[in-house]
């Protein structure tokens, strides 16, 4: 396999893997959303969560 073919196989599977990873954290906060809607507890959650995503 040439050094392109390895490139590009490498970068397909970085996109695929943010693109899941994107759904899958869409999916989270609908679920949130929908469990606990817009209330302090919730807020919370995200303030404490939000350091993890940087």
């Amino acid at each position: 396999m040439t050094t392109v073919k390895k490139a590009a196989k490498s970068v397909t599977l970085i996109i695929i893997f943010t693109i899941a990873s994107r759904f899958l954290g869409f999916i989270r906060e609908m679920l949130i959303a929908n469990k606990f809607g817009a209330s302090m507890e919730t807020d919370t959650y995200f303030i404490a969560t939000k350091p993890l995503y940087l």
